[in-house]
């Protein structure tokens, strides 16, 4: 018999477990046992304690997990397949011209540091802050096409450029004076290099013109020519690349020697004048007393006005060298003659626009936004022309009302920086008629403002402004600003493309972005 509480074998005598003092309660069996069994029923299920005692081996411990040992393992894995293509890539796979790409890449802090600057080849490539330069080749210009002259000794060349984004981002190509031609050192104690811009005054009409300012996409690229003036004898050629300022280490460099066709004698630019005539002598008859009949280039700078029409306005044109700037002038008191033009407030000039201009054979051809203009051109006196539109359609005459525009007259507007400073500010200078000035600070609201955008609210954000004068002195601009007077030398490219220089270590290019008094 056994205990019902803990299971404890009793005697049949006991009245109470002995182990645990329960009382005994003597049950009978449901159920006999078989005939001839002495086994005694099985002990109840039921313990002392509400669960039972652990047995004497509980089993092996759990094992751990090894999750960040095999995470590393792949990770690293992953780093040393990486690694190996990579040195692929660098020393099998890449071919010599994407080599000499990733060794002429070059940034900020490597110019500053000095380091050095590898020159590359004809259509090996650099890359500089994450934009890839390619000069494919050099050519001599369509002489079909080409309706100027080099300078005495030089030929024309055009250099072939390619520039590809090769960055995460949206880059702008850049501006066409940052590639410079490098001809020789100067005499100064640092030996600078003369360096030379495309030749803007060169009047050729080919097709292909590289663009500036273009907004290239990631993995985007473009393509064009830029026309230079090389020395005839100079057999090869250098050409630096300038993000920013000139007056240092450039960005990336190129050197390569050029072969082209031979050229004609009346190609060279050169011109051959008697013996007995010295050269002084030639160009003073030139400038002092220009031939009408012959010399139409130097017959024509200076200011001429029409008479005024029934509108009361007359036709405005300024020659100056390779430069003209047209307007309309409306008389004040409906004046029908032009006695008087030279008095004050009797005329309203409206701003001048600015185009190239040439001759070709009689005709004055005027260059405005990619399309020729052809006129005729009717010499009556030195002081009295006749401008006739090719079709004959028009006809105007026009008397000689003054000299041939000045720099104040070119830089009369509004002009905005092609580069931002490092803020990414742009400042924007207004030069206005009456001499005063502005300097306003902005910044691209969006990544694809362009200047023409400029200053809508959409694309741009006006920062401040800060009122001063200017004014003009021996072709230099002085610039006064809150008590500061800053002079800059102007070089002038285009119609509406500029450099401005102040001292040796800053230099800018501007673009115009609105004519007159805005």
């Amino acid at each position: 018999m056994f205990c019902t509480n803990c299971g404890k074998k009793l005697n049949q005598e006991d009245l109470f477990c002995l182990n645990c003092g329960h009382k005994v309660e003597v049950q009978k069996p449901s159920q006999a046992p078989a005939s001839g069994s002495n086994m005694p029923p099985p002990p109840p299920p039921t313990y002392p304690y509400t669960q039972p005692p652990a047995g004497p081996y509980a089993g092996p411990p759990p094992k751990k997990k090894k999750t960040g040992l095999i995470i590393g393992l792949v990770i690293g894995a992953l780093v040393l397949i990486g690694l190996i293509v990579f040195l692929l890539l660098m020393f099998v796979w890449v071919p010599k011209h994407d080599r000499n790409k990733i060794d002429a890449s070059r940034t900020t802090s490597a110019i500053e540091a000095g380091l050095d600057l590898p020159e590359l080849g004809l259509g090996e490539t650099g890359i500089f802050e994450g934009l890839a330069m390619t000069i494919d080749k050099v050519s001599r210009p369509d002489e079909n096409y080409l309706y100027s002259r080099p300078s005495d000794g030089n030929e024309y060349i055009l250099v072939w450029y390619t520039f590809k984004n090769v960055s995460k981002k949206k880059i702008e190509s850049p501006t066409s004076i940052k590639m410079y031609t490098v001809k020789k050192k100067d005499n100064s104690p640092d030996g600078r290099q003369e360096l030379t811009a495309y030749d803007a005054g060169a009047d050729y009409a080919a097709d292909g013109m590289y663009e500036q300012h273009q907004e290239l996409a990631p993995g985007e690229k473009t393509s064009g020519w830029l026309i230079y003036q090389k020395p005839i004898e100079a057999p090869k050629l250098t050409i630096h690349y300038y993000s920013r300022i000139i007056g240092r280490a450039p960005d990336l460099a190129f050197s390569f020697p050029v072969t082209l066709d031979p050229l004609a004698p009346a190609e060279t630019g050169i011109t051959t004048l008697p013996a007995s005539e010295p050269t002084s002598q030639a160009t003073s008859q030139v400038t002092k007393e220009p031939d009408p009949e012959n010399n139409l280039e130097s017959f024509l700078p200076g200011l001429w006005v029409s008479l005024p029409t029934s509108e009361d306005y007359s036709f405005v044109y300024g020659f100056m060298d390779g430069l003209v700037c047209s307007t309309f002038a409306y008389s004040m008191d409906h004046e029908t003659t032009l006695d008087n033009w030279d008095t004050p407030d009797a005329w309203y000039l409206d701003p001048y626009i600015w185009e190239n201009w040439r001759v070709e054979g009689d005709d004055l051809v005027i260059s405005a936004q990619m399309n020729d203009f052809y006129i005729k051109i009717n010499i009556i006196s030195q002081d009295e022309i006749e401008m006739t539109s090719v079709d004959g359609t028009d006809t105007y005459t026009l008397y000689r009302k003054g000299p041939e525009p000045t720099l104040e007259d070119y830089l009369t507007g509004i002009w905005l920086p092609d580069q931002a400073d490092e803020n990414g500010v742009y400042a924007a200078l207004s030069f206005y008629p009456d001499g005063s000035a502005m300097l306003t600070g902005s910044k691209k609201k969006l990544d694809s403002a362009t200047a023409d955008e400029w200053p809508l609210d959409e694309f741009w954000e006006t920062l401040g402004e800060v009122d001063g004068s200017w004014r003009v002195e021996e072709n230099k601009l002085i610039v006064n600003m809150k008590d500061s007077e800053d002079v800059y030398k102007v070089t002038i490219y285009t119609p509406n493309n500029c450099i401005l220089t102040f001292g040796d270590s800053w230099e800018t290019g501007y673009s115009r972005v609105i004519y007159g008094d805005y």
